[in-house]
């Protein structure tokens, strides 16, 4: 079990140029426990994962000025939307992401743009999965909270919990990304102007839509076709 408290957050500049939040803290977040803040009143602890990864992994960032920061420890936090940064025994979370082009976490690369969420246009953190700058399929991720049962003499415990919940963006010419539903019908209208080549490309490679891997090797197919 973990533990996450937030005690304020302080402005400061890091030694290569990274402006960041400091999260004011008396613990090691390498160590953290789930809290969820209900009715700004109490804090209650659920399990679950809000982060897209557990363990600080070293990672790079790279700005717009073409600016590179390495092997810097990060963890996205996926509840809040935030890149925390572990910095001289500090935990920092990354306070200007509009001036980053990106930043890579293992073999995952995310970028800082807008997108349609719901009936609201908003800016915040996607995988980048494919594509290029015509046409670009991307992951967002989410955290979900999930209210448990509450318990009696004849049940067991199910406690409130967080889950992860992803899905599936594109992003015509760096504009507003939008969701997509991953299936044939939908994807195949999509890349309506190349349908017959792209139909062509998945029978002939034996490709599944509803399989990630596959769905990016279509969109990487579609571009190359321009």
């Amino acid at each position: 079990m973990y533990s996450l408290i937030y005690r304020g957050l302080i402005v400061i500049v890091l030694t290569f140029v990274l402006n960041v939040e400091v999260f004011s803290q008396e613990f090691d977040l390498t160590e953290v426990r789930r809290h969820h803040y209900e009715g700004f009143a109490s804090l209650k602890e659920v399990e679950g994962q809000i982060f897209f990864n557990e363990d600080w992994v070293k990672g790079k960032i790279y700005f717009n000025t073409e600016y590179t920061v390495s092997d810097v420890p990060i963890k996205y936090l996926v509840k809040g939307g935030k890149m925390l940064i572990h910095h001289k025994g500090e935990i920092l979370a990354v306070s200007n992401p509009q001036t980053m082009d990106s930043i890579i976490i293992n073999k995952h690369k995310f970028i800082y743009a807008q997108l349609m969420y719901g009936n609201n246009v908003k800016y915040d953190y996607m995988e980048l999965l494919g594509g290029d700058e015509k046409l670009q399929i991307l992951k967002y991720y989410t955290c979900r909270f999930i209210k448990g049962r509450d318990v009696s003499s004849y049940t067991a415990p199910d406690p409130d919990r967080y889950v992860l919940k992803k899905e599936y963006y594109i992003r015509r010419s760096n504009g507003v990304a939008e969701l997509i539903k991953v299936n044939k019908k939908s994807i195949l209208q999509l890349l309506a102007d190349k349908s017959e080549n792209v139909k062509t490309f998945v029978k002939k490679n034996k490709l599944k839509i509803g399989k990630e891997n596959d769905l990016i090797q279509i969109f990487n197919y579609y571009n190359g076709l321009f």
